[in-house]
């Protein structure tokens, strides 16, 4: 059984991210699994889903002599001394979904908004990253948005440091 096979793979390599004692992992339907660590903001909750999602997509999921190709959805939320449902919290979740960069729209296979919601970027930050990759210089982001280079090299700093790249020209190709 393949799925089986897969399913208890995968508890294997997210179980391997729990960080310490408290940290714990569940599958709670069909290959969807919950995993609850404490102590941790987006920013930290963002890098972790990245790093689940890499190494799932790293893996090699042999069955019977068989490559099974896989590709992950992580999503996270964080809670702040607030109490929700599980369905909830469920979608709240979702609505971080990380996939790798492998988000189609169906024409030119990107998708903006979702790519922009995988990095966690503030309002301000999605407008300065929108004209990032319209090819916009720092002076006519600056103008565009009726606020100083200095702020816009601020945001620039944030948004690459959230996408964890170096460059605009990474930033683009990441896109």
């Amino acid at each position: 059984m393949p799925g089986y096979f897969v399913i208890k793979e995968l508890a294997k390599l997210i179980k391997k991210c729990c960080r310490k004692e408290g940290d714990w992992t569940a599958r709670y339907g069909g290959a969807e699994y919950i995993l609850v660590m404490f102590d941790v903001d987006e920013k930290q909750a963002y890098r972790i889903c990245k790093h689940i999602n890499d190494k799932i997509n790293k893996h090699e999921f042999c069955f019977e002599g068989k490559l099974i190709n896989l590709e992950a959805g992580i999503g996270f939320h964080v809670l702040n001394n607030e109490i929700m449902p599980a369905e909830q919290f469920i979608k709240a979740a979702s609505r971080t979904l990380h996939t790798g960069g492998r988000e189609e729209n169906g024409d030119s296979g990107r998708n903006l908004e979702g790519l922009l919601q995988n990095y966690l970027l503030t309002q301000r930050e999605k407008e300065v990253a929108l004209l990032l990759l319209q090819g916009r210089s720092n002076d006519k982001i600056a103008r565009d948005l009726f606020i100083s280079i200095s702020t816009v090299k601020k945001h620039i700093a944030s948004i690459f440091d959230k996408a964890e790249v170096k460059s605009r020209s990474e930033f683009v190709s990441k896109s």
